[in-house]
């Protein structure tokens, strides 16, 4: 629902109900057959945009948003070896708890529109890759999907496009990302030879401190 509460204002929220169930996970290997716990979990997820149009061509807007995301069913029952590596997944894994905030400056011009964006996700039980003991007080570890306890990401996003860019037809957008994602909490371990706890505080793997996009669109 939008709400024009009062001029150059307004204010847009919604949510989102799910009702999620696993169920029927069986895996098998050899004479080892396991039937996997049944998972159920029911979230509600608000969010709220409030934009302000500072100037007829010039809006700033700040949204925030509560938001989960379930496994998947290879995260809950698909084992998967590669070479000597094996990766086992976790049948009681817990939904993404994503509280997410952005603050956004727009202006627009004739042709096209430039944008900067101030964001920050913070998760908890993010579902990621790490190396856990196989078993109570085991010493032997394994690449596990398992819930992560803390993890941010927090950074800037600068991006623009345009039309008609020198020539008749030629239409350019492009965008540049800085992204500062870390670990806050993990009670498992970042290697199978890293003492526990030192992979807080480290940037998250996989994701990139730094991207750039381009795109050039021509309409002959």
């Amino acid at each position: 629902d939008a709400w024009a509460f009062a001029p150059a204002w307004k204010l847009t929220i919604g949510g989102r109900y799910e009702d999620w169930r696993a169920y029927d996970g069986y895996n098998s290997n050899g004479s080892t057959n396991v039937t996997q716990p049944e998972l159920s979990y029911t979230r509600f997820s608000p969010k709220a945009i409030l934009a302000w149009e500072a100037a007829p061509a010039w809006t700033l807007t700040f949204s925030g948003a509560k938001a989960y995301r379930f496994a998947t069913v290879a995260e809950l029952y698909q084992l998967v070896s590669t070479g000597t590596t094996y990766t086992s997944p976790d049948p009681t894994l817990k939904p993404d708890d994503d509280l997410s905030a952005e603050l956004r400056v727009e202006r627009h011009y004739t042709g096209g529109r430039a944008q900067l964006a101030l964001f920050q996700d913070d998760v908890h039980d993010a579902i990621t890759s790490q190396y856990l003991p196989l078993g109570t007080d085991s010493t032997k570890l394994y690449s596990y999907i398992s819930n992560v306890d803390h993890v941010r990401a927090r950074g800037a996003e600068l991006s623009a496009s345009g039309n008609d860019v020198g020539i008749n037809g030629l239409q350019l957008s492009g965008s540049v990302t800085y992204v500062d994602a870390r670990t806050l909490a993990l009670s498992g371990r970042a290697s199978a030879t890293a003492p526990a706890g030192t992979a807080v505080g480290k940037f998250l793997p996989n994701i990139p401190e730094w991207r750039a996009t381009l795109v050039a669109t021509y309409f002959a």
